[in-house]
């Protein structure tokens, strides 16, 4: 109580000292007059008064620590002293501040994405009990029916709840009451518990029961965008189309709630605007044990580990496979921790934003060495000041105190400055990882930015206050200090420049790749088709009218259907065995409909395409690429040979060129292609070649889908040349921020050996003078400058040439065709470090080499 009574004391104080002024005056003035009573005289009895009552300037003290915290006194005096002082030397301060507000702007930035990807738990009730049920089918990835998902739910003993989701998609949808129709509406399937397993409550109005009605909740975002925040959207109708003429069902869904503003669903990077459950849109899912669709997330009871809960459902999954007739030892149930949500980007994008934060790091790094210059040359011109306060009786630590709270109101400008660029970078940022996440500077940040400025400022303001206070009158001493810290500067730059450089060669070799297909001119159009509900011949009908009507589009040379495309994302897998040997083979399977391998590029080396007679109920072919023809038959021609695989006897007609799967890095794999007429099954992608630009065809291609069939899903349309560049997120995330660090780095490195330059040009004004006094040319002193920066920033290049090496062995996994110790990337981020110091030392230089003798001699 007496510690906050004194803090509160502090913003009274102009009255408490008035108060104590006022009582001084008034016992002074009492004992003057009982003097003057005993007979002294006015002045001698004002003496005396003083004298009896002591040193008024003690009393004024001892009160003052009465009243208030004295060390939270004098660090308030010492920032306004350094406020004041601030002001005197505004050129420094800009200076300072900016450069903090470089490196904690970033740091701050960075972190911000850190956490939202990473670190950040799912905004619902105790996020640590969740799991999610990951199956796996042959060591990939599986998903679950629904049937099994409810098969799993009501047999298990692990968990409090269970619950289901199908991940987002997008829907054309009609809003009743909407004051605009949106064009598409991202939207999930999940069970009717999907809310309550999570712990989320309606920010308006209720979410969903277990009974799985026609209901839908909207997000906060969708509803302040098409709604502006009405609280009457609740009952207001959303309208979905699914099925296919002329077995056309609409179903009418009810708005009964509106999610919390935070609330993005399950998974990291995406952000639902409707969801509908199951069963309120595809009531016939209850009896769809073949369409596995669903990822399964679970909250685990009390008491019950996750090793404990993973046997159980591992068990019961593989019982439940062998009650439906599938072999189980085919598949693995794994319980992962769902805390921070599905994986979604975090999965792909963990080890680039570690590496960003390494990154901005050494950039805080370098800023907190460039201010220390700056302070060490602001601490030698006050070396006057310095001395004569040390001669009076200041101590040393109390000067250093001082001069840390100025480093404190440098770095808390800085920080402040920098997390408002925090706050505008942070949708450029979100918008580079090409995902929705809600990037903000909750607590987390702010704490993390708070502990960085403090750290920043002992980092940068503790040396230079120790070096100033230890011997101010050793002029040489700082300037030593301030040409080890702009060595310092460069060093860390050359990592930060080596490591762009690098990133960019890399990025550069990746994009230079042949993919094995023509990415020009072709555009893909991402599609579900779940909801389709026709089977054989009517399903065959449909996807041939689908490919019709994208191939009467203007403009279009040929569309093509296929399971997965090039560049989706996902992948099959099938063993095949040759007639007459039944070694088996792994390969990659795509199933794909006419014209596919023209439309996407991917040259026939031998045979032929599939035909649209290669349907249901003709003989089963296959196109193999050159991978599997290689690895199967070796130089044998195999047009002809028959096969098993995915299960049916087919016959090689075709060989393909190698084209490269989901990835440039990754080598073609062996690659059987079967007929997607033959197959009666699902497709994922459409593929139209485009005689021009193929995204003006967007729109075109999503109506022909919609008119084709209401019940089809279209997912987002994008050219094939953007697909494959989606693949290179990280790589280009990486080299467009290493560089715009690096060339921060650069920026600061120069300030710092320019600062450095310009101190000993002064320092050594009346040297210069003599020198030319003496018969020193200018080109003399010029060279002279030059030659003492270039030996600055070499110096730091052979200091930075380890810490490079060692740094380019952790981007190694992240380089392409490219050695981490690359001798022409380290030798021209050292060219450009000296060139840019020789710049930074010209002015300095110009300055030297006009010093005019008779006045340098004069000089102090």
């Amino acid at each position: 109580m007496r510690f906050w009574r004194k803090l509160r004391n502090l913003a009274r104080r102009g009255r408490l000292e008035r108060d104590l002024e006022e009582e001084i005056h008034l016992h002074l003035e009492r004992k003057a007059q009982e003097y003057t009573v005993a007979g002294l005289t006015p002045g001698e009895a004002r003496c005396a008064a003083r004298r009896e009552f002591g040193n008024v300037t003690r009393w004024r003290e001892e009160s003052r620590q009465a009243w208030v915290v004295g060390w939270l006194e004098a660090l308030l005096q010492d920032l306004r002293y350094g406020l004041r002082a601030m002001r005197r030397s505004r050129g420094f301060t800009a200076v300072a501040v900016l450069s903090m507000a470089l490196g904690i702007g970033a740091n701050a930035a960075i972190f911000s994405l850190v956490h939202a990807v990473l670190l950040r738990n799912l905004p619902v009730a105790e996020p640590e009990k969740l799991v999610v049920l990951q199956p796996q089918r042959g060591g990939r990835p599986w998903f679950v029916s629904y049937p099994m998902y409810r098969a799993l739910s009501e047999r298990q003993q692990a968990f409090a709840g269970m619950l289901a989701t199908s991940g987002q998609g997008q829907k054309r949808v009609t809003l009743d009451g909407a004051a605009r129709q949106p064009d598409w509406v991202r939207t999930s399937l999940v069970s009717g518990n999907y809310f309550a397993v999570l712990g989320v409550e309606a920010h308006v109005g209720r979410t969903f029961t277990a009974a799985e009605e026609p209901l839908a909740v909207i997000s906060y975002g969708f509803w302040e965008r098409e709604y502006g925040l009405d609280p009457g959207v609740l009952g207001r109708t959303v309208r979905v189309t699914i099925g296919h003429a002329p077995d056309l069902a609409e179903r009418v869904l009810t708005i009964v709630g509106v999610t919390p503003r935070e609330f993005f669903g399950e998974t990291v990077g995406e952000g639902p605007e409707m969801w509908f459950p199951i069963l309120g849109v595809m009531p016939e899912a209850v009896r769809a044990q073949e369409r596995n669709f669903l990822q399964v997330v679970a909250r685990r009871r009390d008491g019950m580990s996750t090793e404990q809960a993973q046997a159980a459902t591992h068990a019961l999954y593989r019982k439940l496979l062998a009650d439906d007739g599938q072999r189980p030892e085919e598949y693995q149930m794994r319980l992962e921790s769902a805390a921070r949500g599905l994986e979604g980007i975090r999965g792909r994008m963990e080890r680039p934003l570690w590496a960003l934060m390494a990154a901005v790091a050494v950039v805080l790094l370098i800023a907190c060495a460039n201010v220390a210059t700056l302070l060490v040359a602001r601490a030698a011109a006050r070396r006057q000041e310095i001395s004569t306060r040390l001669a009076v009786g200041a101590g040393r630590g109390r000067l250093v105190r001082q001069m840390l709270a100025e480093s404190l109101l440098l770095a808390a400008l800085g920080g402040g400055l920098g997390l408002l660029a925090a706050v505008w970078m942070r949708g450029a940022l979100a918008a580079l990882l090409v995902a929705r996440l809600q990037v903000g500077l909750d607590a987390p940040v702010l704490v993390f930015t708070l502990a960085v400025t403090a750290l920043s400022a002992l980092a940068f303001g503790l040396l230079p206050a120790v070096a100033a206070t230890a011997n101010p009158k050793a002029a040489g001493r700082p300037l030593r200090l301030g040409q080890g810290l702009v060595a310092g500067q460069v060093a860390l730059s050359l990592v930060l420049l080596a490591g762009a450089g690098l990133l960019l060669r890399s990025l550069r070799n990746l994009r230079a790749l042949d993919p094995g297909f023509d990415r020009s001119h072709v555009l893909l159009v991402e599609v579900e088709t779940h909801q389709v509900l026709l089977r054989g011949a009517e399903r065959l009908s449909l996807y041939r009218d689908v490919r019709r009507r994208m191939g009467e589009i203007p403009g279009v040379r040929s569309a093509s259907l296929s399971y997965v495309g090039p560049f989706g994302g996902g992948s099959r897998g099938t063993t095949i065995t040759i007639a007459g040997d039944a070694t088996p083979h792994p390969a990659g399977l795509e199933l794909a409909s006419p014209a596919y391998f023209s439309t996407v590029g991917m040259r026939l080396l031998a045979g032929r395409e599939f035909g649209d007679g290669d349907a249901l109920g003709a003989p089963g072919i296959a196109v193999i690429n050159e991978a599997l023809a290689r690895a199967v038959f070796g130089n044998a021609n195999p047009i002809g040979r028959r096969m098993r695989a995915a299960d049916r006897e087919v016959e090689i007609v075709g060989v393909v060129r190698d084209a490269r799967q989901n990835s440039l890095r990754r080598d073609p794999r062996a690659m059987v292609f079967l007929p997607l007429w033959q197959q009666d099954t699902d497709f994922g992608s459409a593929e139209i070649r485009a005689a021009a630009d193929p995204a003006t065809l967007a729109a075109a291609a999503r109506a022909a889908l919609q008119a084709a069939s209401p019940a089809i899903e279209i997912g987002e349309a994008k050219t094939l040349h953007e697909q494959v560049e989606r693949t290179l997120l990280t790589e280009r995330l990486l080299a467009r921020l290493t560089t715009v660090f690096g060339a921060v780095a650069l920026v600061l490195a120069c300030v710092g050996l320019y600062g450095v330059l310009a101190y000993g040009v002064e320092r050594r004004t009346r040297e210069i003078g003599i020198r030319m006094a003496l018969g020193a040319s200018p080109a003399g002193v010029r060279a002279w400058v030059l030659r003492e920066g270039l030996l600055l920033a070499g110096v730091g290049v052979l200091a930075g040439i380890p810490l490079t090496l060692w740094a380019a062995r952790a981007l190694e996994s992240f380089l392409y065709a490219l050695k981490p110790a690359d001798p022409v990337t380290a030798g021209g981020a050292a060219l450009v470090l000296v060139l840019v110091a020789a710049v930074a030392s010209w002015l300095p230089a110009r300055r030297a080499a006009r010093v005019a003798p008779m006045k340098a001699l004069r000089h102090e």
